[in-house]
């Protein structure tokens, strides 16, 4: 389907995600509709993420990826919390492609809290695309939770931003009393692999 620009085709495609009942035909209408960035399609995108199949919450997590405004942001962050983990992941990932600093807050809780890797390192990704540094030094804070799991998953994300300011945060926390802990902060420092990293 495309681009499309003209307000009869947008019309007819949102008339047609509406009566439609094919699931797959349905997924083509919403990527459809997000390739158009039409603001007339976002509120019906917006009501998509709460569709009951998962995969058209995700098809339409996707497509507002597409518009880059606040309003797909805000809609976004509320489904960070949905049970399909692909939904999660798209979520993760559109709103690192969005790229507003609107998104960082929540960027950074599912880079710490969601129980899935690759959630978590696709949220870490969105924080590097939007403000690497900012992301880094709120990350860091992190290192200080009682929870030795977010610590560990906060050295980890840390490792994947790669910011040099905050080595010496991270060696500062090799003084961890978990091994876990400690052992995702020497991975991230060898990932930064700065001359203080390595003499650490």
């Amino acid at each position: 389907m495309g681009e499309i620009g003209s307000t009869d085709a947008i019309e007819l495609l949102l008339k047609t995600l509406k009566q439609e009942e094919d699931h797959r035909v349905r997924g083509d209408i919403i990527t459809a509709l997000g390739n158009t960035r039409n603001e007339s399609a976002r509120d019906p995108l917006i009501q998509a993420l709460h569709d009951p199949d998962a995969n058209m919450r995700e098809k339409a997590a996707e497509a507002l990826g597409k518009f880059g405004d606040e309003n797909a942001i805000s809609a976004l962050i509320t489904i960070f919390d949905d049970q399909s983990v692909s939904v999660r992941w798209m979520v993760a990932d559109a709103l690192g492609a969005i790229g507003l600093t609107l998104a960082i807050p929540a960027l950074i809780h599912t880079a710490l809290h969601d129980e899935d890797i690759a959630v978590r390192r696709t949220a870490t990704e969105g924080l590097k695309k939007i403000d690497a540094k900012t992301s880094a030094f709120q990350l860091v804070e992190a290192l200080k939770e009682k929870e030795p799991c977010i610590r560990e998953n906060a050295a980890q994300a840390l490792g994947d931003i790669g910011a040099k300011e905050i080595v010496s945060d991270l060696i500062q926390a090799l003084r961890d009393d978990n091994s876990d802990v400690r052992s995702a902060i020497v991975i991230a420092l060898g990932a930064i692999g700065s001359k203080e990293a390595i003499s650490a």
